[in-house]
């Protein structure tokens, strides 16, 4: 996998670069969303 990253172009390594960052970003937010639904639920059942 890392002789075929290194075959690519500067511009084809940015976009994958790029792609895997928003990937990234967008799992992270989606745990912190799960995570607050959770301490929400928590909260309202020591109501």
């Amino acid at each position: 996998m890392a002789e075929r990253y290194c075959k690519l172009s500067e511009r084809e390594r940015r976009k994958k670069s790029t792609n895997l960052s928003q990937c990234l970003n967008k799992k992270i937010l989606n745990d912190n969303k799960f995570s607050d639904k959770i301490l929400e639920m928590e909260d309202s059942s020591y109501k």
